[in-house]
């Protein structure tokens, strides 16, 4: 607990793994709580949640995600949105942009980029691979002959 000048008192709860559960703002003179953080985290102490309350009311979550390296990966508030990080073989973050990203082929027919997987497509314009960009976990796709008349 720490009290500030202006009558505010923090106060911090920690889990057993020294993580921060909460963090709560108070006015000591009224008593009314002014504003609270809650945190929530996976089993290797990865932060998963972040929760803000303004006073009583309403708030907002800002959720994160990792890769298996336990590297942040992606990072969004309020279900908006959000902000994707890539890292070099080394563990160094090379990257970092904000989602609602698409990109097309030159002649605009087929979505080779967007927040979370690259896209490519076979001869026949089929989509062929989807690669997510955090994992690098590639999905294939095959097509058999029959055709529809």
């Amino acid at each position: 607990m720490f009290t500030c000048p202006n009558q505010t008192e923090t106060t911090y709860q920690y889990s057993d793994r020294n993580e921060l559960l909460s963090l709560t703002h108070t006015n000591t003179q009224t008593p009314a709580q002014l504003q609270s953080f809650l945190y929530t985290y996976d089993d290797s102490s990865n932060r998963l949640t972040k929760t803000r309350v303004q006073g009583q009311g309403a708030g907002d979550m800002a959720t994160y995600s990792y890769d298996n390296l336990n590297q942040l990966t992606r990072q969004t508030t309020g279900g908006q949105a959000g902000e994707f990080y890539e890292y070099d073989s080394l563990g160094n973050r090379t990257s970092a942009h904000t989602s609602n990203i698409y990109q097309y082929d030159p002649l605009m027919n087929h979505l080779t980029e967007d927040d979370t997987f690259t896209y490519t497509y076979d001869a026949n314009g089929n989509l062929a691979t989807k690669t997510e960009k955090s994992t690098h976990q590639i999905t294939t796709y095959t097509y058999d002959k029959v055709v529809a008349k």
